[in-house]
């Protein structure tokens, strides 16, 4: 009907149900939107949790919930990700501890990555390890994220059984003693995670200039160099170096990996071919984890630094960075010595050629349980094994195969055990063996 033919009686009903209609549109609000306007608030002990819709979980009994699905429990939010090391050191205990604690507790892991990837990672690691984990998982969260905010992992939330914040911690918190506290009502007895606040980072742009990776108020020394600079996360080194600058920097790093890069004059000198001959080594490095780590950084026993030149004088840059770390830090002298140390000495087995390259494309992929090689060379594999795989293991990783073209590996194993290591290496005629040879080892001593 044509409202401009109706006589002013006639309108009366349509305007005023038009009228109620705007009303009621502008009081309506679904509750996707009541969500998304909580997601905005960072949550913090004391708080009462929006009773938000929880998307996307397995291993559950349905694929969503709602916070006030689990009223009555004690929930723990364990955020996490595949790549994180010391998430991955956890998985056996929060298992363990959902098992032991039954139905007085949920631990609810969430991750950002996608399910293709975690599903993946839990595929190979449970392969590993034998069993199934039973905890649900909650894939590609961007809400809990948001409700609760955190720099470093892994991050823990402890929910009440009325749905309210109790305690954020760290790893080292997560036990059986803990649990039962919390159960007992003394959350305020476990003690808080101190995350920080992130500041932004790019490894493209030199360390602290215009604000990268904060306003540099710390800066010591130029090259660059400064205390720890509390929110700078990525703790580490980076090596940049192309046609248009070298720059070799840490960020919060301790000074015996500095030393490590400085010496090591290509790459990085693993933790197993360092000496310290200090009578005070917990100046240099350290066993802590989690937030007592990072309570030990802060005490002036972590630094940043970078040195950044033109690429005709890439091979200054290490030379550079010994005199740096010589002048500032004088109360440390280092320096290379041959030393007969046991390693484990990558050989050849036979004569036959089980491991050239058929080439094609240069790919190097580490992840759980899995490592290859395709067309590259084998001191890739040496120094994933050195750098990381086995950089707790007494024993430096040397090649001995005296072979330097490119090869083609692909390696189900567990690259930390040697033992399941070399049944993989088997199939290519390869193996680590336990020799006693003469290499460098980078001695760290008083300057007495």
């Amino acid at each position: 009907m044509n409202l401009r033919f109706c006589s002013p009686g006639r309108m009366l009903p349509y305007i005023f149900y038009l009228a109620l209609a705007f009303v009621l549109l502008l009081c309506w609000r679904p509750a996707h939107a009541q969500q998304n306007a909580n997601r905005v608030k960072p949550m913090q002990v004391g708080d009462q949790v929006p009773d938000v819709l929880i998307k996307r979980i397995e291993n559950y009994k349905t694929s969503e919930a709602q916070i006030s699905d689990f009223n009555g429990k004690l929930l723990v939010l364990d955020f996490w990700a595949s790549w994180c090391g010391a998430c991955i050191s956890m998985l056996p205990r929060i298992d363990s501890l959902q098992r032991q604690f039954d139905d007085k507790i949920q631990i609810l892991p969430v991750a950002y990555q996608s399910s293709e990837v975690i599903n993946d990672f839990l595929d190979r690691y449970q392969k590993k390890r034998g069993g199934r984990i039973v905890l649900p998982e909650v894939m590609s969260d961007t809400l809990l994220h948001a409700l609760f905010p955190h720099t470093y992992l892994p991050h823990y939330v402890w929910i009440s059984t009325e749905g309210k914040v109790l305690s954020i911690t760290g790893m080292e918190e997560m036990t059986a003693e803990n649990i039962q506290k919390v159960l007992d009502g003394q959350a305020n007895t476990i003690r808080q995670k101190v995350d920080g606040k992130a500041i932004a980072y790019d490894t493209k742009k030199p360390l602290f200039i215009n604000g990268n990776g904060g306003d540099g108020k710390n800066i010591v020394y130029h090259s660059v160099l400064s205390g720890y600079t509390d929110g700078l996360v990525n703790s580490g080194y980076t090596i940049m170096d192309d046609s248009i600058e070298v720059r070799i920097g840490f960020r919060n790093t301790t000074l015996q990996s500095m030393f490590q890069v400085a010496y090591s004059d290509n790459g990085y000198l693993g933790k197993n071919r360092v000496i310290l001959n200090v009578n005070t080594p917990s100046k240099l490095t350290s066993t802590l984890t989690g937030q007592s780590y990072n309570d030990w950084r802060k005490q002036g026993n972590a630094f940043c630094y970078e040195v950044k030149m033109p690429p005709h004088r890439r091979k200054e840059a290490h030379e550079i960075m010994k005199q740096d770390f010589a002048r500032f830090f004088n109360q440390y002298k280092a320096g290379m010595q041959k030393r007969n140390t046991t390693c484990l000495v990558l050989k050849r087995t036979d004569d036959i050629d089980r491991i050239k390259t058929k080439g094609g494309k240069s790919i190097m992929s580490a992840q759980y349980g899995q490592f290859t090689l395709q067309n590259k060379n084998l001191l890739f594999l040496v120094s994933q094994l050195n750098v990381i795989s086995m950089q707790n293991s007494p024993y430096p990783v040397i090649d001995g195969t005296g072979y330097s073209e490119p090869v083609d590996l692909m390696l189900d194993a567990n690259l930390s055990d040697v033992a399941d290591l070399n049944k993989a290496l088997k199939a290519y005629g390869l193996a680590l063996v336990e020799e006693v040879r003469e290499i460098d080892m980078l001695v760290i001593a008083d300057n007495i």
